[in-house]
């Protein structure tokens, strides 16, 4: 996976992905330190900004939606903490 932050595109082999923003900056945020796991506060934080009033579920909705476009990629629930995108060492 190639992750272009000027163009905004995502590479997954020979297919291009065009993700909303806040999929494309929660992706970015998770593939910046692959199998680190990042808690849901920093990732709210981190994409939807400090003053953000909105529900915890929009995490939740935009993390399904993500793994529902990148297949082959993990993105793993750390039960009670947050997301970790998870790279399988060959």
């Amino acid at each position: 996976m190639r992750i272009n932050r000027q163009s905004y595109e995502v590479s997954i082999g020979k297919r291009v992905l065009l993700l909303p923003l806040k999929e494309f900056e929660l992706l970015s945020v998770l593939a910046s330190k692959p199998n680190q796991v990042f808690e849901r506060n920093f990732l709210i934080e981190r994409v939807w900004g400090f003053d953000y009033q909105g529900d915890e579920q929009t995490l939740n909705v935009h993390i399904k939606r993500l793994r529902d476009k990148l297949e082959g990629i993990k993105i793993a629930t750390v039960r009670g903490v947050g997301y970790k995108l998870e790279v399988l060492e060959s």
